[in-house]
């Protein structure tokens, strides 16, 4: 997947200085996946997320952490996998 990170509401400037760390988990089962994904940069503020195998059905959540001047924010994604 490709995740954007953005200064404004806008969308018109994006957080050349962030970084990211993908992650997903299965709460009602207690446990996340088996692989780590990997995050790579493709430009300023844009990030490629590779790995993110939810290995079986159910209710997950993908968790994106957006680190930025010493500070990180989460954003959740509900998702369910047949």
């Amino acid at each position: 997947m490709t995740v954007s990170v953005y200064e404004d509401a806008e969308l018109s400037r994006p957080a050349a200085s962030a970084g990211v760390h993908a992650d997903a988990d299965m709460p009602e089962h207690g446990h996340g996946m088996t692989l780590v994904p990997r995050v790579s940069r493709i430009s300023p503020g844009v990030f490629q997320v590779e790995g993110m195998l939810m290995h079986m059905p159910g209710a997950w959540e993908i968790y994106i952490d957006v680190d930025r001047e010493g500070r990180t924010g989460r954003a959740t994604f509900p998702v369910e996998v047949p």
